[in-house]
């Protein structure tokens, strides 16, 4: 990738009329969220080009893309591409996945034969998109700065995004594997995919989280 100068005339964009701002709030810090919960906003990633598979039917392939790796866990894109013969039905099959693919408490709306996916550790700890999110083991007496979950964590980001034949969400794992095995698993019955094991190479993710840094110098 080549970066150019800057331009000193002129400018690619046209003007931007000034508009009337609210300064009160222009020096405010921005607001920081558990380490747990999402990837720092002021952090750069790292990446580990990964396009894995784990999961396929002959009408349906699950994978996990677009690995960003922060200092303390893991952004990845779940990705399905399905076939479906009429319209009506794929429409249905993208809303299903809207509810219940991996948010946490959601899962109790899942259907018996719906999508599940999860990881294992190489120490031994799991976390899979059936279980609970992580504030629901927060302590009364702790405030949501200072909890800190004593497990794995699975976290949907952001909205689901779909197309034709194709149906995306980001997810955060939390916290960042140990060296060895990272164990990714998946199983959807209705979709003829049967429970699948795929070995990841967790020291590839290690590696890309010492490649983050922060987007500011001070941050």
């Amino acid at each position: 990738m080549r970066q150019a100068g800057a331009v000193t005339q002129g400018s690619f964009f046209p003007p931007v009329p000034a508009a009337d701002r609210d300064l009160d709030d222009v020096d405010a810090a921005a607001e920081v969220g558990p380490t747990w919960y999402r990837p720092s906003e002021l952090e750069l990633p790292g990446a580990v080009a990964w396009v894995v598979v784990i999961g396929s039917s002959p009408t349906t392939v699950v994978s996990l893309e677009n690995w960003r790796v922060s200092s303390n866990g893991v952004t990845l894109t779940l990705a399905i591409r399905a076939v479906e013969r009429g319209r009506r039905e794929r429409k249905a099959l993208w809303q299903a996945l809207g509810v219940h693919h991996g948010r946490g408490e959601l899962a109790m709306l899942l259907p018996p034969g719906g999508l599940r996916f999860g990881f294992g550790f190489a120490d031994g700890r799991t976390v899979t998109s059936l279980d609970e999110s992580g504030w629901t083991t927060m302590p009364e007496d702790v405030g949501p700065a200072e909890h800190l979950p004593d497990r794995p964590c699975l976290e949907g980001l952001g909205r689901s995004t779909t197309g034709a034949a194709t149906w995306q969400r980001d997810v955060w794992l939390w916290p960042l594997p140990p060296p060895g095995t990272l164990t990714a698993v998946c199983s959807w019955p209705d979709r003829d995919i049967p429970e699948t094991t795929t070995e990841l190479d967790a020291d590839e993710v290690l590696m890309a989280s010492r490649r983050a840094r922060a987007a500011f110098g001070d941050a």
